[in-house]
């Protein structure tokens, strides 16, 4: 097991296209040559205790496509300098101690399939930005510090099969925009559960618990035919409980706690 802080000398290896090292016990900072590399492609270095800051020359990796720093003791903010990654597929940062807003320039990611930045300390808007990656696939916001209403250019990714914002202060209503989003819960939403949301043919898990919600359950929430788990408690709602939820052949958990529901 390696341990200890990454070699300075790595930064003169200008062929190097990987790095892997993740769960050892790495301390210290990322050694600011390694941005450097133009060639870089992966630098995957979870689960270990590296410390510091994201410095502005990561910029400069222009080649870098997988950037994984899971699990250290990351700070500072996730800078702006980001944007220029243009061939980034994979940012991956969750569990860090990263602060300060989440920048518009990663927007300029139109490459990035998988941002992962959640259990961190990010404060501030969603910027309408990260609509611009048509190929993000899955979004983890979620244990964060972040507010506003989530922007409707969320909707734009057509191609996510996982976003999940939940355990923020975001507020505002769900709108049919964000039919595919699946995990809002313990914000300070409001408004109705959108028709829209019976739109989702692969959900298998569907949480909106802890919110302000109010109004009666979508019918067309029996269109959720493969979801497995519905959390619905502490909210407002209100209405019978839908007879549709019976065409959910194989939901095992729903949850409609703490509302003004009634039986059928």
């Amino acid at each position: 097991m390696f341990s200890g802080p990454i070699p300075e000398d790595l930064g003169n290896l200008s062929s190097l296209i990987q790095f892997l090292a993740f769960t050892n016990n790495i301390t210290g900072r990322v050694p600011h040559a390694i941005w450097n590399l133009k060639n870089l492609r992966v630098f995957r270095v979870g689960y270990n205790g590296i410390s510091g800051t994201l410095p502005s020359e990561i910029g400069g990796c222009e080649s870098l496509e997988y950037l994984g720093l899971t699990s250290n003791e990351l700070g500072g903010n996730i800078l702006k300098e980001f944007g220029m990654l243009g061939s980034l597929t994979d940012l991956i940062l969750w569990d860090n101690q990263l602060s300060g807003f989440i920048p518009k320039e990663l927007g300029n990611c139109t490459n990035l399939e998988i941002l992962a930045l959640y259990l961190n300390n990010l404060v501030g808007e969603i910027p309408v930005e990260i609509g611009n990656s048509m190929f993000l696939r899955k979004l983890y916001l979620y244990s964060n510090e972040l507010n506003g209403t989530i922007p409707r250019e969320i909707g734009n990714l057509s191609l996510a099969t996982e976003i999940d914002f939940s355990d923020n202060h975001l507020s505002g209503e769900i709108l049919k925009e964000f039919s595919q989003i699946k995990d809002f819960n313990e914000n300070n939403l409001v408004g109705k559960i959108p028709a829209e949301i019976g739109n989702i043919m692969f959900l298998r898990k569907l949480c909106l618990y802890s919110n302000e919600l109010n109004g009666t359950i979508p019918r067309e929430i029996g269109n959720l035919s493969l979801a497995t788990d519905i959390y619905f408690s502490d909210n407002h709602l209100s209405g019978e409980i839908p007879k549709e939820f019976s065409q959910i052949t194989g939901l095992r958990f729903l949850d409609l706690s703490q509302n003004q529901l009634t039986s059928l």
